[in-house]
């Protein structure tokens, strides 16, 4: 899984803003925003496990750049998390499809271009 950061902040948006979470920023992106916070050149390949096991406290966000470019990854990563009782969120341009499988174990689809 392409990692660009792991890290431990209070969420800015959404319907747990101002909530504790660790954030998952993953590399790559279909879109070219000119005001995109995300360093695409800069990342990290990391398995799958040693990313959950890096996830602090009970809700995770996973961002990017666009997390369903990895989708295996992603959806690999989110099965783990959920089976260890995380509350998951996913931050989406949304230009992409999370199959019903994968969506029904994500808390909060958060849709924006960021």
């Amino acid at each position: 899984m392409r990692i660009v950061e792991i890290f431990n902040s209070l969420q800015g948006e959404g319907p747990a803003m101002g909530r504790p979470a660790t954030f998952v920023r993953l590399a790559g992106c279909n879109l070219r925003c000119s005001g995109c916070d995300t360093d695409h050149t800069h990342w990290t390949e990391m398995a799958i496990p040693v990313v959950a096991k890096m996830i602090a406290g009970d809700r995770v966000i996973i961002t990017g750049g666009e997390p369903t470019l990895q989708l295996s990854e992603l959806s690999e990563l989110i099965y783990l998390l959920k089976a260890h009782g995380k509350e998951i969120h996913v931050e989406t341009n949304g230009t992409n499809i999370i199959p019903e499988t994968v969506l029904k174990e994500i808390h909060c689809v958060v849709v924006s271009p960021k």
